[in-house]
């Protein structure tokens, strides 16, 4: 895979930001959203740690977390 993590498409904090969008109309609405729910909390981390980065800078998140590299084919 190539490690480019930004000028590939849409911000983490744009998605970040829709998401809370949808989670505040969810709860307006009264309606669980758990998975979503999730994916915000995600997607606000992503955003903290590498911010004005693309959605890809998740996968470094997730690196981070696990200890272990992405990489492409040998």
């Amino acid at each position: 895979m190539q490690r480019k993590f930004s000028g590939t498409g849409s911000t983490v904090f744009n998605t970040y930001k829709d998401l809370a969008i949808v989670m505040s109309l969810a709860e307006e609405c009264g309606v669980p959203m758990p998975v979503t729910a999730a994916a915000k909390q995600f997607f606000q981390a992503g955003n903290t740690k590498y911010p004005g980065e693309d959605n890809q800078c998740l996968i470094k998140l997730l690196e981070c977390i696990t200890g272990v590299e992405v990489k492409g084919p040998i």
